[in-house]
Order: C-alpha cells, then structure tokens, then sequence
C-alpha cells in the first residue's frame, strides 16, 4: 500500500502529501501551541506533585518519553493518552514499541529473518503487535469525537461566543496594558514560538543532542533514483539501496571535528554561515533536505524549546 514515506514516485509523493501538507507547516503547527501548553502544565504539575519537596529521585528520561507521547495525542486528538496522569506506561504502549524495535532493528539489516517473524500470518495472528494499543485509542477517540463533535482550537477573537475562557481574557488584557507583561516575564510559564524562536544556544543544544543521541542508529536506506549517481568516484546504477549509520555519520571527525565523541554545543555556534551549513546537511538524525521530514520537523522543534524554556523558567 503506497503511502507519503514509502512511494518512491515523487509524482505520488505529491498528491499524496498536498492535502495534508498545509496542517504540519510550521504556522500552523504554532496554533497548536494552547494545546501543548497544557501537556507542560501537567507534566510540571506531576512533578510538583509527586516529587517537589520529597527528596525522592526519578527518571527524567522516562517522564520525557510520556511528555512526548501526551503532546502527540494531544495534538492528534486534544485528548492525552493519560502517561503523565498516570505516571506509568499506559497499556504497555510503550513496552509494546520497545519489544517491537527489538525485532524490526535486526530485520532491517538481516532482511531473511522478516517473512519468518513479521510478515508470518501465523506469527502475526498470535501476536500482539504495538499498533493495537494505540489503534485501540485512536478508534475510541474517533467515536467518541463523531459522536459529540466539538471545535479544537479556540477562536479566542470570535465575540459571538457567549463567554470567553480565561486565556482570552488574559491576552484582552495585556493588550489593553501594553506596559504591565514585562513586569510578570519573570514568572510566566508559557513560551509562545515568537519567544523562544531565536535562541541560538537553546538551538545548538538541542542540535547536538539530535547528533550525539540520534533514535535510530541503523542506515536510513535512500533509493538511487533515475539514472544513477556516483559518489566518491564510484557508480551506483538507479534502483540501488543506499544508506548511513547516523551514529556514524554524526561522529565523522573530519565534519564535526576531532572532539565528535564530546557534547560541545559550540560546535553549532562557531565559524561563518557556510560552517553552520555543513553542519546541519551533515547531520543524518534529521534530514534538513528530505521533504518527507519536514512533517516531523516542525512539531519536533516546537515541542523541544516551548519544553526546555519552560523547565529552565521553573527551576529559576
């Protein structure tokens, strides 16, 4: 079944992706910032809750993997799938990916093994796959929407609404006191795009992250398109899979330098625009020039710098 990530004809690529294109460019991913300001509420309140004052220790690590599966159902279906309330793995979803990365990371390389433990009729009838868990939520959500349809985002400026909600009258009034927001930037939690957008050393953390921990260490095999190409001097005719560790990749010391095992942020920061550049084409955990990222992209940046500024304001 062709789909936006596995047709390899740009013509299909096209139509495929123009209808739903427009909902993950980055103006519109940035209306959904109301909602991803409530996952961050929740998760700060969890952890005031559960931790604050208590001397007890936890794994940050893991509240983050349910912070980012709460803003992604949020975002999905402005309903979280209940991680951070619960504070554990909500019906194994998360054990359930695991399990199956397991099994998918060596197929990829040891292609001979895939007929006999996924594409398995037998196997798969008998096996709970990760799918089901979340398929079971999406299933549930979309009943429940079709039965009580309601609107998602707020038009906060619609004034035949009989009664705005407190962030709207909020905004109202700093609107109407230009000169009382500086005094209270201070304490405020939220961080709107237009804020945290440019932060360049915010950016070159999270940049360096992406290159010290990418979260799949496996070659992301490309196809050689029509005609060929050579590379390095060498000819690889059209049709040829091609692909790159990018752990690997992102620890090439002749790009990154001879500290590429190191976490030096600076690295992002130094040299001229062209140095930058480099830098960023060269780093295979996220694709810059790949259409097909671009989806991800946003939504990823935005939810990394709206998470760490509001971290960094409350440990303030």
């Amino acid at each position: 079944m062709l789909a936006v990530f596995n047709t390899q004809d740009e013509r299909m690529h096209k139509t495929i992706k123009s209808p739903i294109a427009p909902l993950y460019s980055l103006s519109n991913v940035v209306m959904f910032e109301g909602l991803v300001e409530g996952v961050l509420s929740c998760l700060a309140d969890q952890l005031d809750k559960r931790f604050a004052g208590t001397g007890l220790t936890f794994d940050l690590g893991e509240w983050l993997q349910y912070f980012a599966f709460d803003v992604m159902g949020t975002m999905s279906f402005s309903k979280r799938y209940g991680f951070l309330e619960s504070g554990e793995d909500v019906e194994g979803m998360l054990e359930a990916i695991s399990k199956f990365m397991e099994t998918a990371a060596p197929m990829t390389q040891i292609t001979w093994l895939d007929p006999l433990l996924y594409k398995n009729k037998i196997v798969h009838s008998l096996r709970r796959t990760p799918g089901m868990t979340i398929l079971g939520f999406v299933f549930k959500t979309i009943r429940q929407r079709l039965e009580s349809p309601v609107t998602i985002i707020d038009q906060s400026n619609d004034d035949s609404k009989p009664e705005k909600d407190f962030l709207a009258r909020f905004l109202e009034i700093q609107k109407a006191n230009p000169e009382i927001p500086p005094c209270w930037y201070g304490y405020a939690y939220r961080n709107l795009w237009s804020e945290v957008r440019d932060l360049p050393y915010l950016d070159a953390c999270v940049q360096e992250s992406l290159r010290i921990h990418p979260p799949f260490a496996l070659p992301l095999e490309r196809v050689v398109p029509r005609g060929g190409v050579t590379v390095l001097g060498r000819y690889l005719p059209e049709g040829t899979m091609v692909g790159g560790n990018p752990y690997v990749v992102n620890r090439h010391e002749s790009t990154f330098g001879a500290n590429a095992e190191d976490w030096v942020p600076e690295r992002w920061l130094s040299g001229d625009k062209g140095h930058k550049k480099k830098l960023e084409q060269s780093l295979l955990t996220i694709q810059i020039i790949d259409p097909k990222a671009l989806e991800v992209e946003n939504g990823f940046f935005l939810k990394q710098r709206g998470f760490y500024c509001k971290i960094d304001k409350r440990s303030q």
